[in-house]
Order: C-alpha cells, then sequence, then structure tokens
C-alpha cells in the first residue's frame, strides 16, 4: 500500500513537469496546504465574496471566453487540392528534361 507522503510526492514531481507558470517550482507543501483549503468550510462571508466575484465576472463577460470554431476541411476544399496536386504532377512530367518522348 503506498504511502500518502509517496503520493504527495509524484504529485509534485508531475506538476514539476508540466509547461507553465506556477508548476515548476511546486513542492510537497503546496500539495498538503491544497488538500488541507478542501477541507476547511467555508465562512458565510467567504462564500458571499465568492458569489459576488463570480456575478461581477459574469456581468463583465469575463467568463463568457469565445472560442473560435475549428476550420474544417470541407469535401470541396479537398477536390480543390488534390486537383492542383494532379496538375502540378502533369506539369513537373511534362517539363522534366530528363523525361524521354516516346
Amino acid at each position: 500500500m503506498p504511502d500518502i507522503r509517496d503520493e504527495i510526492k509524484e504529485i509534485a514531481d508531475l506538476g514539476k513537469s508540466l509547461p507553465g507558470e506556477g508548476f515548476d517550482d511546486m513542492n510537497e507543501d503546496d500539495i498538503n496546504q491544497l488538500f488541507e483549503s478542501h477541507n476547511v468550510e467555508l465562512t458565510e462571508r467567504e462564500l458571499i465574496e465568492l458569489t459576488e466575484n463570480n456575478y461581477e465576472a459574469q456581468e463583465k463577460g469575463e467568463d463568457d471566453e469565445v472560442v473560435p470554431a475549428p476550420k474544417e476541411l470541407t469535401l470541396k476544399t479537398l477536390n480543390k487540392c488534390f486537383t492542383m496536386a494532379h496538375d502540378l504532377t502533369e506539369l513537373l512530367i511534362r517539363e522534366d528534361p530528363t523525361r524521354k518522348e516516346v
């Protein structure tokens, strides 16, 4: 059975391997603090502040990140690409100076 300290060390090591700011200096104490923070009940005032902050963020549109839809490769575009590839191949064959005419 794995020891909790080994698990916490593994979590910290995984965090260090993540790209981006804030993870490269992660240590076991950070993980322990995070776990402990989930065991503490929020006060009524803290809950009100969280609710107000969430409401303000929604009013400002901060939570409504617009993510553009990914471009799709359509059959029309694929057909155009293959036609161009075919035309290019034909041109290269036709203009190849090493090719002997039959």
